[in-house]
């Protein structure tokens, strides 16, 4: 019987260290591919969703949770997408396969939610301020609208998802979150194999645009099945985070190289994905990059960063004038759908109204004003594509509020168990809070499972080299401020 133990303990701990490797992340990208183009989703749900519940069960570390989510964010294929308008297919309306699903979604939410209560029992998740700010928040999200004359279950079950992901599945997964030089790279690995994935979609996309004689300025109408144009740019620049990790981190040169032509490739995809919270959000990370470097970078360092930033920062640009001469931007003021509008003015001003009716408790996910019948029949709530205006509609001042101390006190906790390492999680972060004031990731399956595995990274404790290097810093400080008195 211990023998059996032992040799079944030694087969996990071999799984759990294969899960870090490039090779793990080589097998499920081709496996993702593969499956995308013959149009078998269902073995790509079930290779992820075993993935993820052996993470969750066995591993010690759960860094490889965000190379995992964004696997599971483009499962779908095109062929069986719910969005695809073209041929409506029915593939996920099939018993077997949808059952299938929620089973395969279940498990692992299960599994998160059992460590996340085990968690605060057993105070392996601190009760601090931040985990007062978590509760605070989630009570609000539950209560969503609750007071509204449109209030609906759906509206309760959608405040339960955001309990789930801002609460339960971040209290699961934080204390298992080691961030380290070593783990940092492994991650960057996987997540520039993982580019591949939105890179040879795109590129497909556009070749087949190109062999069917259709028009490329149809940005309207990019869709991979899993997502649209806003997807595809908000997943390039979650990638380019962690490929930034890989070349300056990396000490395998012919991976550093790799890493440059699939930071290039992704660039570009920003720029070819045409979409405007992208573009946004790219402009002002280069911004604070720039103001960064200036600051922290010398030498020879400081003008290759520069010059590479200023070569980004002009396709940037480019991207934006193209844009506008297809007058693109001018759909921020239009509307698709008659019945209330979706577009991003309509929502914002219907969010506005929204909070004017119901200002303390908002008015719930689902009902945005217009037409009921038509939203309230909708799995997913249409959302304000802003944060703020979100909150205040959804959730009104109580929650505007809650957020307000829950981001205060998740930005103390960063800046306490802050290092070099950190960086990068940090910087994915940044993009989802800046693209979320254009779209909805903070409040999408993924976006914000996407978000708790970041925020639990970059507040994760420090790791003993870290704070050794600390004191270095410290030492030498100290040595300086000696030297200048005497």
């Amino acid at each position: 019987m211990v023998k059996i133990k032992n040799k079944a303990k030694e087969v996990i701990d071999a799984i759990s260290k294969f899960m870090d490797t490039m090779y793990f992340a080589l097998a499920l990208v081709g496996i993702e591919l593969l499956c995308y183009y013959l149009e078998l989703d269902l073995i790509t749900i079930l290779v992820v969703a075993i993935s993820a519940t052996f993470a969750l069960l066995f591993k010690k570390d759960l860094n490889c949770l965000f190379f995992i989510f964004l696997c599971m964010s483009s499962m779908i294929s095109f062929g069986n997408s719910p969005g695809n308008i073209t041929s409506q297919p029915t593939y996920y309306f099939q018993p077997g396969v949808y059952i299938t699903c929620i089973i395969a979604a279940a498990i692992p939410i299960s599994i998160a939610t059992y460590k996340g209560i085990k968690n605060i029992v057993k105070g392996n998740f601190k009760n601090t301020p931040l985990l007062i700010s978590i509760f605070a928040l989630c009570i609000v999200f539950f209560i969503n609208g609750i007071f509204s004359e449109l209030y609906k279950p759906l509206d309760a079950l959608f405040g339960v998802f955001m309990v789930f992901f801002f609460g339960i599945f971040f209290i699961a997964i934080a204390p298992q979150m080691k961030i380290n030089k070593e783990s940092i790279i492994s991650l960057s690995r996987q997540v520039a194999i993982y580019a591949f994935v939105p890179i040879v979609e795109l590129c497909f996309y556009y070749l087949m645009t190109i062999i069917n004689g259709e028009s490329l300025d149809t940005r309207t109408f990019i869709f991979l099945g899993w997502g649209n144009r806003n997807t595809l740019g908000f997943l390039f620049l979650l990638c380019l985070c962690f490929i930034i990790a890989l070349i300056k981190l990396d000490d395998n040169k012919a991976i550093i190289i790799a890493g440059y032509v699939v930071g290039t490739l992704s660039l570009l995809g920003v720029v070819f994905s045409f979409s405007r919270q992208a573009y946004v959000c790219a402009a002002t990370l280069v911004v604070i990059s720039l103001i960064y470097i200036l600051f922290h970078v010398d030498g020879k360092k400081k003008t290759i960063c520069i010059i590479s930033l200023g070569v980004i920062f002009v396709g940037i640009i480019g991207g934006t004038i193209v844009l506008i001469a297809k007058g693109f931007f001018e759909t921020l003021t239009m509307d698709s759908m008659i019945s209330f509008g979706d577009g991003r003015i309509s929502l914002w001003t219907r969010a506005i109204e929204m909070f004017e009716t119901n200002p303390i408790f908002g008015g719930g996910f689902y009902y945005l004003g217009g037409d009921p019948k038509v939203q309230l029949n909708n799995i997913m709530p249409l959302c304000c594509h802003n944060t703020i205006l979100q909150l205040l509609s959804a959730c009104g001042l109580v929650g505007l509020i809650a957020y307000g101390i829950y981001r205060f006190m998740t930005v103390k906790a960063v800046i306490k168990n802050f290092d070099s390492y950190k960086v990068y999680p940090i910087l994915g972060l940044l993009v989802i809070l800046i693209t979320s004031l254009l779209d909805i990731h903070l409040f999408d399956l993924f976006g914000s499972s996407f978000y708790a595995i970041l925020l639990a990274m970059a507040i994760s404790p420090k790791s003993e080299i870290s704070k050794q290097e600390d004191n270095v810093i410290l030492k030498d400080k100290e040595i300086e401020n000696k030297e200048v008195c005497l």
